[in-house]
């Protein structure tokens, strides 16, 4: 007599760890998707926001007084420093993005997405057939 808690009710095959390894990947692009998705949304909004803002600028101070302001030496290098302390935290952001998409793609044993844009390494010439032992 077979004990009922240990019959299967399903008649699908068990489920193995590279199904598993497998479906978390299929989620993790799928995440990746999305998120890549929201990312070209909020910068295309953004952009467009700084164009309105831009268009009020414009519309509320004189191009000559614009100009004038921007000569001001110390309002330079503020301006060239903020510039390049946004691009420092862009450049933090785009490394922190692009080694947490290679970890999730080392942690499902996927090829990383670089290695199907780089050229394939040459394989070692092997030695001739008479040096074959």
């Amino acid at each position: 007599m077979t004990d009922a808690r240990f019959e299967s009710t399903n008649a699908d095959p068990p489920v193995g760890l590279e199904d598993v390894i497998r479906t978390a990947g299929e989620v993790a692009d799928k995440v990746r998707d999305a998120a890549g998705s929201v990312a070209r949304l909020g910068e295309r909004e953004l952009a467009m926001l700084v164009g309105i803002a831009e268009d009020i600028r414009d519309s509320v101070v004189a191009r000559e007084r614009l100009e004038s302001a921007r000569r001001i030496e110390t309002i330079q290098g503020v301006r060239r420093s903020a510039h390049r302390s946004v691009d420092l935290g862009f450049d933090a952001a785009a490394v922190g993005v692009d080694v947490g998409i290679d970890f999730i793609d080392a942690a499902f044993r996927r090829p990383n997405r670089k290695s199907a844009v780089q050229p394939p390494v040459a394989p070692a010439s092997a030695p001739p057939a008479s040096a074959a032992i």
